[in-house]
C-alpha cells in the first residue's frame, strides 16, 4: 500500500501525495529544462497544474538541499537551484 505522506489540499485528482514522488519530480524538472530555478518558479509551475500544493513542494525542495542532492547557487544575483 502506498503511504501518502503529503497533504492532500490543492492536489488535483492524480497529483502527488507521497514526499518522494514529488522530490523526484522535482529533480526531473531540473534535470530537464538544464538551467537554474527560482525556489519559486518549481513551487508556481507544480502548484498551477495541481500536482503538488505550494507547502509540500517547499519541504520537498528543503528535503532536497539538505541531503545536498540539489543546490542553491547565485545566478544572475538571485538564489536558483540546481
Amino acid at each position: 500500500m502506498v503511504k501518502f505522506d503529503a497533504f492532500a489540499g490543492g492536489i488535483e485528482i492524480g497529483g502527488l501525495r507521497n514526499m518522494l514522488d514529488i522530490k523526484i519530480l522535482i529533480c526531473y524538472i531540473l534535470k530537464s529544462v538544464k538551467v537554474p530555478m527560482k525556489r519559486a518558479q518549481i513551487c508556481d509551475t507544480l502548484q498551477k497544474t495541481g500536482l503538488v500544493n505550494y507547502f509540500d513542494a517547499n519541504s520537498a525542495i528543503d528535503e532536497l538541499l539538505e541531503t545536498n542532492t540539489v543546490r542553491e547557487e547565485d545566478f544572475m544575483g538571485e538564489p536558483h537551484i540546481t
